[in-house]
């Protein structure tokens, strides 16, 4: 999410890779959710489940798997999102980075958020889930 040619970058951990070897990668997921927040955190994009596999797959790594995280808590994410989007337009740099170091220290360490993603993490390969704050991939190199 914070490189321009994500494609490029893809294809450089598939070089790196060993054969047989594989790698985890991670990102923010709902394009439409991009806000302030991403904007301050120099992310790029946020992504869609397709539009994540089609650039591994044209990258020439293979997707072993690929789900969301965070998905119990996407509903008060995708409101949270959309409200600060609303709430933000208009406003100075130096007050979205406020807005956002405050969201931070909130937000961190919680318990909650630590209970729901392990019980997901549990669910793990039994669930495909349709929405989520994050997407990630296990990837293997094409070859193997």
């Amino acid at each position: 999410e914070h490189i321009d040619d994500d494609v490029s970058a893809m294809r450089e951990i598939r070089r790196m890779l060993k054969p047989g070897g594989t790698a985890f990668l991670m990102v923010p997921a709902g394009r439409g959710l991009f806000d302030y927040y991403d904007e301050l955190h120099c992310h790029v994009r946020r992504y869609e489940k397709v539009e994540f596999r089609d650039k591994i797959k044209s990258s020439g790594l293979r997707v072993l798997g690929l789900n969301f995280l965070g998905v119990s808590l996407y509903p008060a994410f995708y409101i949270v999102k959309k409200y600060g989007r609303w709430k933000m337009r208009g406003k100075t740099t130096a007050e979205k980075r406020e807005q956002v170091m405050r969201e931070v220290g909130r937000s961190s360490n919680s318990v909650m958020a630590g209970f729901i993603i392990e019980m997901e993490r549990r669910l793990e390969g039994q669930l495909t889930w349709p929405r989520g704050i994050r997407l990630y991939a296990h990837v293997a190199r094409g070859d193997t």
